[in-house]
């Protein structure tokens, strides 16, 4: 997201999900409903306030590097069946760099795991 509209939207789309109405957050945040809406409304706040209201709703914000985006919206976008890939994958990657002599093939690599959600 590099936009403050966009940080608006997906915070109005957890908070619809897990909480409720705005005026649920003040009770939350502390904020006054106002002040919370113009998040939502894509105003620019302050970081304080981002954080007030993500650490409200279970979320984290991150740095990502943008070409490692897709990767990023791969896994927040997969189905139930993708992720449970992803951890295979991460499992096995995981076990590599504690044996390497558990090395994987090219074809079971990152790249071919791209190809597979790419096919999807």
């Amino acid at each position: 997201m590099r936009f403050p509209e966009q940080v608006g939207q997906e915070v109005a789309k957890y908070r619809k999900a897990k909480v409720g109405p705005q005026n649920a957050m003040q009770a939350l945040t502390g904020m006054k409903t106002q002040q919370y809406n113009r998040l939502e409304n894509g105003a620019d706040v302050r970081l304080s306030t981002l954080f007030r209201v993500t650490d409200a709703l279970a979320l984290e914000m991150a740095l990502v590097p943008r070409e490692r985006m897709l990767l990023v919206d791969m896994i927040l976008n997969a189905s139930e069946a993708q992720l449970e890939t992803y951890k295979q994958f991460m499992l096995q990657q995981l076990q590599y760099e504690e044996d390497p002599s558990k090395a994987l093939s090219s074809a079971t690599g990152i790249n071919a795991l791209m190809q597979e959600l790419s096919d999807e």
